[in-house]
């Protein structure tokens, strides 16, 4: 039997999710209301499933569909009380969402109630109110992507990526300090969850809700983080099964890892302090330099001394005649 050609079997296949494809193929045209119905799959990973959606009511605006992703092609591994964390999560992020969605998150559009069809009837009552949460689909690419082709550009782009770093480190540090103040940490920075937007003057976005968790620690949550991103000390934690509850260096840390991958073209390891010995003349300023050293050193827990930073590097950037 010939393997389909989609991009999204090929993303499956490496997450050895591919057993999950027909089933979520055949939810394309799904109605989830008289208003609403998915017509395209757009994204498998982490703990979500997100669909391209259609609102009849505005039927040209760009939405998403997000629902919890569960190992459904492994039944012995479902239980009632996964399926209701997972749908507490997404109820969780609808509410964060109505809350701080837009302009730099996705806007928040509706939560909506529907069943399951990824869950055998066997399961009863449970197959259905499953939370879709509805939410702006953002335009761009993601600042993963960038720094992916930026690699094969024959022109060097330096003065490009620093102003793109410096707008990331703004819309981020704001983001930080609106979640900061209510009580919440976005955890899980890095460029997969940053959204890139060339023709509206490279602007940043950020994406992933799921990654914001409260402030004070909460043994029912599992903290959402990439390897690659953290610091030593915590990736050491986790991996030993210790649960470390992230802070504000922690958060600052993802952001200069971040800002050293785009400015290097460097992939991050875990475990291992991204070499600041990279960020040399060639690929940034003396400012940006010590800014990142600093965001990795743990020298900034304070989100509204960092942003007087970076507004003061914003001043510096010289103007087009």
């Amino acid at each position: 039997m010939e393997e389909p050609r989609d991009p999204m079997y090929q993303r499956l296949v490496a997450d050895g999710l591919e057993v999950l494809y027909e089933p979520l193929k055949k939810m394309e045209l799904k109605p989830l209301s008289e208003r609403f119905q998915l017509y395209g799959l757009w994204a498998v990973g982490g703990q979500s499933v997100l669909f391209r959606v259609t609102d009849s009511t505005q039927p040209k605006l760009p939405l998403l569909a997000r629902f919890g992703l569960l190992p459904y092609h492994r039944p012995a591994h479902l239980s009632q009380q996964r399926i209701i964390h997972s749908r507490k999560g997404i109820e969780r992020e609808a509410g964060i969402l109505r809350r701080f969605g837009g302009p730099i998150l996705p806007a928040f559009h509706e939560l909506i109630y529907s069943d399951n069809p990824l869950l055998s009837s066997e399961w009863g009552d449970l197959n259905q109110n499953e939370p879709f949460l509805i939410m702006e689909l953002i335009g761009g690419i993601t600042l993963k992507e960038w720094i992916n082709r930026s690699h094969f550009q024959e022109q060097s782009l330096p003065e490009v990526n620093e102003m793109l770093a410096l707008s990331l480190a703004g819309t981020a540090v704001e983001l930080i300090r609106q979640l900061t103040h209510a009580g919440y940490l976005y955890v899980d920075l890095n460029p997969a969850n940053v959204r890139v937007i060339p023709e509206e003057d490279w602007k940043v976005r950020i994406l992933d809700v799921g990654s914001i968790i409260p402030h004070e620690p909460d043994p029912a949550i599992n903290i959402p983080y990439t390897s690659s991103y953290i610091p030593p000390e915590y990736y050491n934690a986790y991996q030993s099964g210790r649960q470390r509850w992230p802070d504000e260096k922690f958060v600052a840390y993802t952001l200069g890892v971040s800002l050293w991958q785009l400015l290097t073209n460097r992939q991050p390891f875990p475990a291992q302090t991204p070499d600041i010995e990279e960020l040399n003349d060639k690929v940034c300023s003396i400012e940006m330099r010590e800014l990142i050293t600093a965001l990795l050193s743990g020298v900034y827990s304070d989100f509204a001394r960092l942003r007087a930073v970076i507004d003061q590097m914003r001043l510096q950037i010289p103007k087009d005649e």
